[in-house]
C-alpha cells in the first residue's frame, strides 16, 4: 500500500461537454463503450462510421481509462443516462443517452 502518492486534481469539463455533445450528434443506439471508443477516436470499423462527427476524437488526448472513467462519471451524475433493451430472442444490450442533468454541464 503506498500513501506517497500525490492527488493531482484535473477539470474535466470540456471533455464532458465534448462527449456530450457527441453523443448527441450521434443517430441511433449506442453503447457506452462505443461512445468511449468515438470519442478517443478509436481507429475500429464500428467507430469509424462516426468520423464525420465533430466531436469524433476530441478526447484523444485522454487514456482509456480516464475516458472511461469520465463516461461513468457523467452517468452517476445524471449527464448520461444507460438504459436496457431486450432483443426478439431475449438478449439484453445496455445503451446510453442523455441524461436529466444533462442541462447542468451547457453553459
Amino acid at each position: 500500500c503506498e500513501t506517497a502518492k500525490e492527488m493531482i486534481s484535473r477539470d474535466f469539463t470540456e471533455s464532458a461537454k465534448d462527449l456530450l455533445n457527441l453523443l448527441r450528434s450521434i443517430n441511433g443506439k449506442i453503447t457506452l463503450i462505443q461512445l468511449v471508443d468515438i470519442f478517443r477516436g478509436s481507429s475500429s470499423q464500428k467507430s469509424l462510421k462516426y468520423k464525420h462527427l465533430r466531436n469524433y476524437g476530441s478526447g484523444r488526448s485522454l487514456s482509456r481509462g480516464d475516458a472511461e472513467r469520465l463516461a461513468q462519471t457523467m452517468v452517476t451524475q445524471g449527464v448520461l443516462e444507460e438504459y436496457c433493451e431486450a432483443n426478439g430472442l431475449g438478449f439484453v444490450s445496455s445503451y446510453v443517452r442523455v441524461g436529466k442533468e444533462a442541462t447542468n454541464l451547457d453553459y
